[in-house]
This record gives C-alpha cells, sequence and structure tokens, in this order.
C-alpha cells in the first residue's frame, strides 16, 4: 500500500481518477457517513471506483494521444513512440 508519491519508483503504480467533476472518495465516504448510510460504504466504494475511471498517468497519456481528433494514425504513433521514449516534453 502506499501512503505518498514522494519515492519515484512508485510513480507507474499510482492510479488517479480520470472523471473530471468526480468528488473525491473520503467526501463520497464522509457523506453516505453524515447520511447514516454506513451500511452501504463498500458498495459506495465500489460505485465510486468504477465512475472515477482510475488510471495510471501513462494510461492516461496514452488513451488522451488515442482520442486526439484531426490526426493521422502515424502521427498518434509518432506521439506515442516518444512516450514511450521518454520524450514527453515533445508532445
Amino acid at each position: 500500500l502506499l501512503d505518498s508519491n514522494i519515492d519515484g519508483r512508485d510513480h507507474p503504480f499510482i492510479l488517479g481518477v480520470t472523471a473530471p467533476g468526480l468528488v473525491s472518495l473520503r467526501e463520497t465516504l464522509d457523506s453516505a457517513k453524515r447520511q447514516g448510510n454506513t451500511h452501504n460504504l463498500d458498495q459506495i466504494s465500489k460505485d465510486w471506483t468504477i465512475a472515477a475511471n482510475l488510471k495510471t498517468f501513462s494510461e492516461a497519456v496514452l488513451e488522451r494521444i488515442k482520442n486526439l481528433p484531426n490526426l493521422f494514425e502515424w502521427e498518434k504513433q509518432s506521439m506515442r513512440d516518444k512516450w514511450f521514449m521518454g520524450e514527453p516534453d515533445t508532445l
């Protein structure tokens, strides 16, 4: 279990929310507790995880490249290649 992101070796494994505007899991669970809904916390957490569409940073970048409009496939492939070769600032 990770408790911080200070160790760079952990970065490829850290998952982030890719659903804009989604309330944090902590806020969601706190809200449920305030409403007395403590018996469904596991299901609320599972539902939130699905809605959050968790991804690693690399997964999010590659998905974004894949979904870029108005680019030829060879341009997208070039961007992916640069990402994999460790040249992210060329994107």
